[in-house]
């Protein structure tokens, strides 16, 4: 067993694990920094990690906080906070424990996922993708408990085991595969689902308001877990959970079924579709996750091709499907060829996002052949599309227009034959590149009935949409990140302001998550509008920014100072003044104010208070014109008082 001290485990970490996959069977938690208690860490072969303390509060940095298939942490008995200060979810594919009466928290912004067959095992949990505060870390050194800010940024999947006392769940999203895996005991087998009693508590909160739970039916949310559909409740349970390659394919054995899928799945390479010639005639929940596929087949494996060959009366929901390839060799005539099916009939599609599909064909000789980034044909009575996208890469489209003769191609859908009903945003979106404008690629290939469609309305106007990388994006698929509001102060010579100390803290730092840019140097201290420019990190989280109402890719947070606002002070007439060109005029032989309409905005007021005659131009007044009276061609205003007794007053 090798044992370290803290300083030269963060060293050795980083050597050893930097460069390692998070899937790796022997990933281990990397760059330990222990900020608060006595905590040691012992590394043992690279696949156990043991923790102990002689202190019962610790608080550990990470680089990274992974556990990899064959992996363990162990922790004593002792209350651990842990935070991830590196901009990748946490993936836990192994096994977490603590000894009796221990406490484990885990803190990423960037998201956690306790994967299938993993497990954790803790007198408490927290898992939670809120920034962290010191009032919160300061609460957890006094009390051993973690107050979250159920404000998550990161999504949170539990496909796998937890068995604890009581558990807090704090994500922007929340999906768990199986509510009756979070259990009420000590073990990774047996015991009662965890529920709310008088000894035992759950708590699961969502800031984007979607928490997707599976299991079996029968579950009674509201009264075991305090789960509502206004807290985001999407009950999953009676479907068939999907958080694998082969449970995916597995869909083929019962394609009537009804799916909920818990993860990103990855097909890799596939040579026919779903269920072949089958019609899927089911329903899938993609939760907002992502699928990838490439699939390589020939004429002989079916007329239709594409993901499932035909949807018929199914429901696919909050799926996105990228960079799919689909490759046809030798397809044969009148085939229909799409990313997500050849052939839609009579079904629903919503949230539904097909980006940057890749179809390519070999051997097309004469054959007609209908394409399209969703489906090839949409036939039947009436297909509903609902906040439905779609494009292909700028490759696929040079192949369209090269082979226009033989293909009825669309952004979207080869051929139309049945009424399209749409409902929300429903656009083409296909990334312009400096090669290819394939901006003219038509939604619809081959359009009898006419349908006016696509494009209705503005991306910018519909709230669940934003744009990134040159195409439009359904938040959905992306985590928030949360901005303050914009700051303004007014000057003071004797202040200045560091923007760090407005968005960082000891335990948490924006930039270990996001690119912050600054458009200028140093403190701001002078009169003048900073701006701070907001981006996800290349091979970080990707996150969506939200200020307010505001959601977008990148966002500019702006701390104004501005000068002190003066009043203009009151000046008291006899009469209603007069206009006089660029004057105004107490009267004809008293007091008069004279300005340049061209050089200076400014108003004023009356009252019915004595003011003295040298109250007219008080060194206020000066600075609020932004006067210099040691220069005479520098004003633009001034006081000329005619005829007037020095002791002569206004009422």
């Amino acid at each position: 067993m090798k044992v370290m001290t803290i300083k030269l485990f963060a060293a050795v970490t980083t050597a050893i694990f930097g460069a390692t996959c998070v899937h790796a069977s022997s990933v281990l938690p990397t760059g330990g920094l222990v900020l608060h208690g006595g905590a040691q860490i012992f590394e043992s072969n690279n696949n156990s990690m043991y923790i102990s303390s002689s202190t019962d509060k610790n608080v550990i940095s990470w680089e990274t906080f992974n556990v990899g298939k064959n992996s363990s942490v162990t922790f004593d008995n002792k209350a651990y906070l842990n935070l991830v200060r590196g901009s990748k979810a946490s993936v836990i594919e192994g096994s977490i424990y603590t000894n009796t009466g221990g406490r484990f928290y885990l803190v990423n912004p960037n998201g956690i996922t306790l994967a299938n067959n993993a497990s954790i095992i803790a007198d408490k949990v927290v898992l939670s993708t809120s920034k962290i505060t010191p009032d919160r870390v300061n609460d957890f050194l006094a009390t051993g408990d973690l107050k979250v800010a159920k404000k998550g940024m990161g999504k949170i999947k539990l496909l796998g085991s937890i068995s604890t006392k009581n558990l807090m769940v704090d994500g922007s999203q929340v999906i768990i595969k199986d509510i009756a895996n979070i259990k009420n005991s000590y073990t990774s087998t047996g015991g009662d689902p965890l529920i709310n009693t008088d000894t035992s508590s759950i708590e699961i909160a969502s800031s984007t308001k979607r928490i997707d739970i599976g299991g079996n039916k029968g579950v009674d949310f509201k009264k075991d877990y305090n789960l509502t559909v206004a807290d985001g409740l999407v009950d999953q349970t009676g479907k068939i959970a999907i958080t694998s390659k082969d449970e995916f394919i597995a869909i083929k054995n019962n394609m009537a079924g009804d799916y909920f899928i818990c993860d990103d799945i990855k097909l890799d390479t596939i040579t026919e579709s779903i269920g072949g010639q089958n019609a899927f005639t089911g329903s899938i929940d993609g939760a907002f996750n992502n699928l990838t596929f490439n699939l390589d087949t020939t004429a002989s494996n079916g007329f239709n091709l594409g993901l499932f060959s035909k949807l018929d009366n199914a429901l696919i929901e909050n799926l996105k499907i990228t960079d799919a390839k689909v490759s046809v060799k030798d397809p044969t005539d009148r085939s229909n060829v799409g990313v997500l099916a050849g052939n839609i009939k009579d079904s629903v599609l919503k949230n539904v996002q097909v980006d940057n599909a890749t179809i390519s064909f070999d051997k097309l000789n004469n054959k007609l052949i209908n394409v399209g980034a969703i489906s090839g044909l949409v036939d039947g009575n009436q297909t509903t599309l609902s906040n439905v996208t779609s494009g292909v890469s700028s490759n696929t489209a040079q192949e369209f227009f090269t082979n226009k003769a033989n293909l009825n191609y669309g952004a979207m859908f080869g051929e139309v034959t049945a009424s399209l009903q749409q409902k929300g945003l429903v656009a083409v979106n296909i990334a312009k590149d400096a090669t290819n404008d394939v901006s003219h690629l038509k939604a619809i290939g081959k359009n009898p009935l006419k349908q006016e469609l696509f494009d209705a309305k503005d991306y910018k106007d519909h709230p669940d949409y934003f744009e990134i990388n040159n195409r439009i994006e359904h938040k959905g698929f992306y985590c928030p990140f949360f901005v303050d509001t914009d700051k303004t102060f007014i000057y003071d010579k004797d202040v200045s302001y560091n923007y760090n100390e407005f968005i960082n803290n000891e335990y948490f730092k924006a930039q270990d998550y996001v690119d912050i840019s600054f458009d200028y140097t140093g403190n701001m201290s002078e009169i003048n509008d900073y701006h701070h420019h907001y981006e996800n990190k290349t091979l970080g989280q990707q996150f969506y920014f939200v200020q307010g109402d505001k959601i977008a890719s990148d966002l500019v947070h702006t701390i104004k100072i501005e000068a002190e606002k003066v009043e203009l002070p009151p000046v008291v007439i006899k009469d209603a003044p007069k206009a006089l060109d660029n004057k105004i005029s107490l009267n004809d032989t008293e007091a008069m104010f004279a300005f340049d309409r061209k050089k200076v905005n400014t108003i004023l007021s009356f009252t019915n208070v004595q003011v003295e005659e040298s109250d007219l131009m008080p060194p206020k007044l000066l600075a609020s014109l932004s006067l210099d009276d040691s220069d005479e061609n520098s004003l633009v205003a001034q006081n000329q008082v005619q005829d007037m007794e020095s002791d002569e007053q206004f009422s």
